[in-house]
């Protein structure tokens, strides 16, 4: 724009990262690394390189804000929380700011009318945002699923291991239209396709397509969990408690176990020199006995834990990452 043209030109140029409005609008950056997203979004079915590198669909690494181009009308796609998350996280930081998640309100208003606040900062309270100063992947869910009520949208999240379908659908009519039959992501070798010739984003885990709903709840119904209840709950389990019982006895010192808060038979835990206690030691127990185990338990905390641990999980664990280290003559698809 004109006025882009006639601002100083960031120091950082085409690498910069910061996102925010006044910066935007006080330097002028090149628009090299910009990409027109693909008309057809998530059904899209051109295969060739030229359009690949030309256009970004929903799922793709740069599918980001700021750094795709979208035609008049056209709005951007999200097949799960996780790709809605990412998206307004263009500097892949891992948590959204106050401006990012600002602008993420567009697309919740689209998803969820008359649900969204008009005040950016009433709905950034409702997110917990100032609790952190930013909002992470565990926030952003717990938002969506109670304020928005968008619970059949999918997390998105993968597991560290186990097969990826194809979700392409090849009718798109309905959600019962047929899809790709290919059981898993195979890289290609001459593309960062699979070798059904669909992108990595279009592979998803039965995990993955789980909603926030039966993502917590599966957390807390599988035989560990007493239904309902909070707090210390005693473990009834026996071969539990045996196994409690074995670490305690595997890591108790047969010898020379005595410390000094144990203290002196003569004076008492530091009631007199090193010498002294040492010399006159309080006997330890030469063995333990497991009388009972109670499991602390909060299955808010835990099911928060638990989607954060996951989300790290992917970042760290994810297919296409590793995949695009290797091709690096094609661009990255995430």
């Amino acid at each position: 724009s004109t006025k882009a043209a006639l601002n100083p030109a960031c120091k950082w140029g085409s690498k910069c990262h910061n996102y925010e409005e006044g910066h935007r609008q006080n330097f002028a950056h090149p628009e090299g690394d910009l990409r027109r997203a693909c008309k057809y979004g998530a059904a899209c079915y051109r295969r060739s390189m030229e359009h690949l590198s030309g256009f970004v669909h929903p799922g793709d690494r740069n599918y980001r804000f700021g750094l795709v181009i979208f035609a008049e009308n056209q709005q951007p796609e999200f097949e799960s929380m996780r790709q809605w998350y990412t998206y307004y996280d263009p500097d892949e930081s891992g948590h959204l700011s106050f401006a990012e998640f600002s602008e993420a309100l567009a697309s919740a208003r689209a998803l969820a009318p008359d649900r969204v606040p008009e005040d950016a900062k009433d709905a950034w309270n409702d997110a917990e945002g100032p609790k952190l100063g930013y909002l992470n992947f565990q926030q952003f869910v717990t938002w969506v699923k109670e304020f928005l009520l968008l619970e059949d949208l999918p997390v998105g999240l993968e597991a560290a291991a186990g097969s990826r379908p194809c979700r392409f659908r090849i009718s798109i009519d309905s959600e019962d239209g047929a899809r790709c039959s290919c059981p898993s992501f195979q890289p290609s070798p001459d593309s960062p396709l699979c070798v059904c010739g669909h992108k990595p984003s279009m592979h998803r885990s039965d995990f993955a397509q789980r909603t926030a709903t039966s993502f917590f709840e599966e957390q807390t119904n599988d035989g560990h969990w007493e239904p309902g209840q909070e707090g210390l709950v005693r473990v009834e389990d026996p071969e539990l408690i045996a196994r409690f019982q074995e670490m305690v006895t595997s890591s108790r010192k047969t010898s020379d176990s005595w410390t000094r808060d144990r203290g002196c038979t003569l004076h008492g835990v530091n009631g007199c020199a090193h010498s002294c206690s040492s010399k006159h030691r309080v006997p330890v127990p030469s063995d333990y006995k497991i009388v009972g185990v109670f499991r602390n338990q909060n299955q808010e905390l835990w099911q928060k834990y638990y989607l954060l641990k996951t989300a790290i999980l992917t970042e760290f664990t994810h297919p296409q990452e590793q995949h695009n280290r290797v091709t690096r003559s094609v661009p990255p698809l995430e």
